[in-house]
Order: C-alpha cells, then structure tokens, then sequence
C-alpha cells in the first residue's frame, strides 16, 4: 500500500530555487508532478532547469529543430518565496477564525490557511478564472 504524497506548494505559487545549477533563482510554478509509487514529488518552475530538446520534423512540427524545455525540479531544492522579506521560507497550516458577513452567521468556524514559518503572515489563496488566469 503507497502512502499520499502531498505539497503544500500550489501551482502559480512563486518559488526560490536552493540548491543546483539554478541556485537563488526564482519563478513561478507552472505543474507539479506526483508519483505516489516512488513517493517523489517534483516541481516544474518557469525559467529554472530548462533544457534543449532536439525534435525531428514530424506532421505537427513540420520544421523541427531545437526546442526550450523545462524539467522538473525535486520539491526538497525549492522553497516559497516571500517578495517582502526577499528570502524563501518554509510553509505550514493553521486554523483562523472565519470572517462573518452577518451578525451570528458562522460563529465559531474555523478555516484552514497556510502561513509563512518565518514572518507568520497568512499566505491568500490562488483564485483561478476558466481561462487560467490567476
């Protein structure tokens, strides 16, 4: 029986790179990968690892030639970065109490956020639209 893998990193999440090629570079993720057999989990960062892939002319690609790609990172070698403190931070959850709109409505909930471990401030969630957008 595989255990879950699971992140508390979430795609469009900006990231710092901390070890590697790429060391103190910083992009956004745009996928991450998870393989529960092998309980890895990577990470693909824009503009961090990116290779050259060499494509023969096909039906799609009728030119061929060379192609930029990028390749998953290990998630150990990435941390959230923090724009105000300009440094990575590790991430963990806490329970906030909910904001009520009305008087007496949803008293006493509580909503799991993630916060930064360095600063403590609440980290908002990604909202995304049909098209992608952030």
């Amino acid at each position: 029986m595989s255990k879950q893998v699971g992140t508390r990193l979430c795609v469009g999440d900006t990231v710092i790179v901390l070890r590697g090629v790429d060391k103190g570079k910083t992009g956004e993720v745009m996928k991450i990968i998870s393989d529960p057999k092998s309980n890895k989990v990577k990470v693909v960062v824009d503009g961090v690892n990116r290779k050259l892939r060499h494509t023969k002319p096909s039906q799609q690609n009728e030119v061929g030639g060379i192609v930029p790609k990028y390749a998953p990172v290990d998630i150990s070698n990435v941390a959230y970065y923090l724009a105000k403190a300009k440094r990575g931070t590790r991430l963990g959850y806490k329970w906030i109490p909910q904001a009520s709109g009305a008087a007496g409505d949803d008293q006493g909930k509580l909503t799991k956020v993630r916060f930064a471990k360095v600063s403590g401030e609440v980290i908002p969630p990604k909202v995304f639209t049909k098209s992608g957008d952030a």
